[in-house]
């Protein structure tokens, strides 16, 4: 098993970085099931498949292209995750929490992470766009166990894990848009 860790995390951003250029995003995103075709709409786009970088595994998951991308999206300055890896396909919590580690590291300071879920709430429907708001690990793993190394943080603090800025700035688009938003 390699390490996954913020000292890995930097050398993949290093490495990741020699092709993407130095530019500063604003965020990164996450492209889950469903939003996979959004990667073909991002401009000046640089493209990097998981294989050829160190520490990241091809996804396994259909859909998921398995890339990491820069680029501009809506005139912002972009990092993408077209797919990522999933605990139940028998990677770690490290490893599955791995490139959140690397576009940190590479700048982003905002995440965005899509997917497709289950619910057993009636008035949630497929296509739904939903925020969450807090959540619980009833997988009982954690990216954070193991050792400490420089730039860990041993427990942060999960009283707000959603930034309530954000969470503001949403309902307030999807007000002025009309675009229907759940949470």
């Amino acid at each position: 098993m390699s390490d996954h860790g913020f000292t890995a995390a930097r050398a993949a951003a290093t490495s990741a970085r020699m092709r993407l250029g130095v530019k500063e995003p604003v965020a990164a995103i996450v492209l889950g099931s469903g939003l996979a075709a959004l990667a073909e709409r991002i401009e000046d786009a640089v493209r990097i498949p998981y294989a050829e970088i160190p520490g990241f595994h091809a996804p396994r998951v259909d859909g998921h292209k398995g890339e990491l991308i820069r680029g501009t999206l809506g005139g912002r300055e972009i990092l993408a995750l077209s797919g990522r890896f999933h605990m139940y396909e028998g990677h770690d919590a490290k490893a599955a929490a791995f490139p959140i580690r690397v576009v940190h590291a590479l700048g982003a300071k905002v995440l965005f992470v899509s997917n497709a879920a289950g619910g057993v709430r009636r008035t949630f429907n497929p296509g739904d766009l939903m925020i969450i708001e807090d959540h619980i690990n009833l997988m009982f793993r954690n990216p954070l166990i193991g050792a400490v190394e420089k730039g860990d943080i041993r427990f942060p603090d999960m009283s707000a894990p959603y930034s309530p800025r954000l969470i503001a700035l949403l309902k307030e688009c999807s007000a002025a848009t009309g675009v229907p938003l759940t949470s």
